[in-house]
């Protein structure tokens, strides 16, 4: 069995959407963590989607004991390393938390043909960060330290966009898109489409990668 876990459901919508063309779903559970089953070519897949931070800590104990084989974390993530263009793949091999010294590897990587980076979890809407790393997410540190079979992909979504004043209004995994409207500037309107614009190219290279090398 391979299970796959994502953040949100609009990461996972567009990987879900390919699934569906070729396996019917199966509901396994209705709320978060949600998980729906499909069986493609006699292999099992789980699809989880947890919510954001440290709700990803629910997927653990979602999870079906003495299975998954093969654990995937994916997701889109900001880029600190400039190197990195949106829409990028890549695999983490190392994963540590902001302001913090451990350092968790992530030895497991069934697309060796991917680059490896290193990953920064933050405990916030990430668009600038100080830590020295390639990406920066809000779910990977905690999920590495609970699950030892666990792989990490992620999908470049934004490099230099500032678009911190979102923390303000998406907190606890909750989005206020009302107060967020009313406001915004206009640079700060057009830096969000830019981002929201960037952020589905990143789902789509995601969901494109898994479907061809998992299905």
């Amino acid at each position: 069995m391979v299970i796959i876990i994502f953040p949100t459901k609009a990461e996972s919508r567009l990987f879900i959407k390919k699934l569906s063309r070729v396996s019917k779903p199966k509901t396994i559970k209705k709320e978060r963590p949600f998980i729906t089953k499909y069986e493609i070519k006699g292999k099992e897949f789980l699809v989880m989607v947890t919510g954001m931070g440290r709700e990803i800590l629910k997927a653990v104990e979602a999870i079906p004991p003495g299975e998954g084989s093969l654990i995937i974390l994916t997701g889109v993530a900001k880029a600190l390393n400039q190197s990195l263009q949106v829409g990028d793949v890549v695999s983490v091999k190392s994963v540590k938390k902001e302001n913090e010294k451990s350092i968790i590897d992530i030895p497991l990587s069934p697309f060796p043909r991917l680059q490896p980076v290193t990953l920064v979890t933050c405990d916030r809407f990430v668009f600038h960060s100080a830590e020295e790393g390639d990406l920066a997410d809000r779910e990977g540190y905690y999920l590495a330290q609970r699950i030892k079979n666990l792989c990490i992909v992620k999908a470049v979504s934004d490099k230099e966009e500032n678009i911190e004043f979102l923390n303000k209004y998406c907190q606890n995994g909750k989005s206020n898109i009302k107060g967020l409207l009313f406001s915004l500037s206009k640079k700060q309107f057009i830096t969000l489409i830019k981002f929201f614009l960037n952020s589905r190219l990143a789902r789509k290279k995601l969901s494109d990668f898994l479907f061809k090398n998992l299905c």
